[in-house]
């Protein structure tokens, strides 16, 4: 996951698009990325994750399968 210097710096932005998506970006000016780069964060919008992919939903689903299947372990250091 990037930083917030990951993206606002355009070497390690550029780096890191090009590490994850495989995608060399061109460069460009400083002036000109700061501008493309505050246009798409005037236009960024929140978008909610869909049920069960958020970290306390993965919490939730690894404690109640260790929950319901501690009934198979003998000793303490088999539920541990």
């Amino acid at each position: 996951m990037l930083d917030g210097d990951d993206v606002l710096d355009q070497r390690r932005f550029r780096h890191a698009v090009n590490e994850r998506a495989e995608v060399r970006l061109p460069e460009s000016r400083k002036a000109q990325f700061e501008a493309q780069m505050d246009a798409l964060f005037a236009e960024e919008e929140y978008v909610d994750p869909p049920p069960g992919a958020t970290l306390l939903d993965h919490f939730a689903e690894l404690l109640q399968t260790f929950l319901t299947d501690r009934y198979r372990a003998q000793e303490r250091d088999e539920i541990l």
